[in-house]
């Protein structure tokens, strides 16, 4: 966990990179209180400039809040998005801890840079969060359709973070107390509603990566496009059945 000193140096720092423009924007917006309205009619500069001003200030400021929620986190490490996560949580500076269902997906996990790993099928996962941060996990990154809210929010620091990014008709029991009272957040995360403005950004950081040999795409099958129903029964075994034959992405080609 980020000290306070480093915290607000990384938010100083942010502050500075913004333009005059950018600055007022978010001063106008959250300190003053201000409508986007009000702000354009008294800059004079119009309504899209004004929003343009904002939208930038707070991309700059979703980069600081990332950074500071992942420096220490939990995730599935093997899946397809799971080890996109891990890569770029350690590229970002995080400590990761990651589980697998074999042993083989753990020494994959932490080939791809994870620094430590647990076998969730024999070992003790509980004890494994212990040992790895004492005061429980910054970032808890979930990729299950149906969460056990009750064992992650055991696992989560103060002001902790759950990222979800499955389960459109799940419905789990939730432990409202034990999050609350640490003071934990909750985000959905859905890719495609991002804005182009924050897809563009992300996509630069992410071509950056791959051309540079930071990211290593994880593909588990290559199947011809004459066996999309195959692709299709195997992903559902997989997503829906927890098979755990798929360790990454499938591809399928003409």
């Amino acid at each position: 966990m980020l000290e306070r000193r480093e915290t607000a140096d990384l938010v100083g720092a942010t502050l500075s990179s913004l333009t005059p423009e950018y600055r007022a924007a978010l001063v106008a917006k959250y300190v003053e209180g201000r409508s986007v309205a009000d702000m354009a009619e008294r800059s004079g500069k119009g309504l899209k400039a004004t929003e343009s001003h904002l939208h930038r200030a707070r991309l700059a400021f979703a980069r600081v809040f990332e950074l500071l929620a992942r420096r220490r986190g939990g995730l599935g490490g093997t899946g397809g998005v799971g080890a996109m996560v891990l890569q770029m949580a350690k590229i970002a500076g995080a400590r990761v801890l990651a589980t697998g269902g074999s042993d083989d997906k753990c020494a994959r996990c932490q080939s791809l840079g994870a620094d430590a790993a647990v076998n969730y099928k024999t070992q003790d996962v509980a004890a494994a969060v212990e040992a790895f941060a004492a005061d429980g996990v910054n970032v808890f990154w979930e990729t299950l359709r149906e969460p056990n809210f009750d064992t992650i929010v055991s696992y989560l620091a103060e002001r902790g973070r759950i990222v979800l990014m499955a389960g459109r008709d799940a419905r789990p029991p939730f432990p409202v107390g034990p999050f609350y009272v640490k003071g934990c957040t909750l985000v959905g995360f859905v890719m495609f509603k991002a804005t182009p403005d924050e897809q563009r950004a992300c996509a630069a950081d992410i071509n950056q990566w791959l051309a540079s040999g930071k990211l290593q795409p994880q593909i588990s099958e290559v199947m011809p496009l004459s066996d999309a129903a195959k692709a299709h029964q195997l992903q559902e075994a997989n997503t829906l059945g927890k098979a755990g034959s798929v360790a990454g992405k499938i591809v399928l080609k003409p």
